[in-house]
């Protein structure tokens, strides 16, 4: 087994904290890991979930902002006015508190240095990485994990299993064909499509499989109906 860096990235320092908050439980008395402890990388999970979903959304909110003001100030004459979208309210969580990353990074270190603590502790964890188990090509498929964003878009977010970049398919409306929606490298990833017709919601179909060096790997996922929000 191989010690596996701390996330730089945002998306996987969320996978890391959310695998913690969710597998921690379970260990948490052999790893000598207090509830409040517990409680608090749980927390921790959560707010970042929350703090990059509303970034996402005032993204997509400012993109369609600047839509309707380019239409409306420098578009063509006559036609409707296109209408401007709704900037929610930030309802900020209750239990968000600062340094999340160094809170993280603490727990680790007493998690390891714990006489419980093993490689296969680490790596149900996403601690350690197995650097000798091959993955079988007639078995590994993808699973998504979706949320469903305002302005029809969708966040994906998937396990990587070391493989380098996921494919994932979509069919809407009427079409029976799959076409490419997005190709990720990273978890998660955010699908933005303008829905078919403005204001209403649509339903969408999607699947995923792993790529190699472009050439699809294992498995196709189950298939997802998605009903996106305008």
């Amino acid at each position: 087994m191989a010690e596996r860096d701390f996330p730089v990235k945002e998306g996987d320092i969320s996978l890391l904290l959310n695998s913690l908050a969710e597998r921690l439980p379970a260990m948490a008395a052999s790893l000598d890991v207090s509830p409040e402890e517990l409680q608090r990388i749980q927390d921790d999970a959560a707010v970042l979930d929350y703090l990059r979903k509303v970034s996402l959304q005032i993204a997509n909110t400012k993109e369609a902002f600047s839509s309707a003001k380019w239409r409306i100030i420098r578009g063509k004459t006559g036609g409707a006015v296109p209408a401007l979208p709704a900037f929610k309210a930030l309802a900020f969580p209750a239990a968000a508190s600062n340094g999340i990353i160094a809170n993280a990074r603490r727990l680790i270190r007493k998690i390891k240095a714990a006489p419980g603590y093993n490689d296969a502790i680490g790596e149900s964890l996403g601690l350690v990485r197995n650097e000798v188990a091959r993955l079988d090509p007639d078995v590994v498929a993808p699973e998504l994990k979706i949320n469903v964003l305002a302005g029809g878009a969708v966040e994906f977010r998937y396990r990587k299993r070391r493989i380098p970049a996921l494919r994932i398919d979509m069919k809407r409306g009427e079409s029976k064909a799959w076409e490419t929606a997005v190709i990720a490298t990273n978890s998660p990833i955010v699908h933005s499509l303008p829905p078919l017709s403005d204001g209403q919601p649509e339903i969408r179909h999607y699947r995923a499989i792993y790529l190699k060096r472009n050439v699809p790997f294992g498995k196709y996922s189950p298939t997802y109906q998605v009903v996106t929000t305008p």
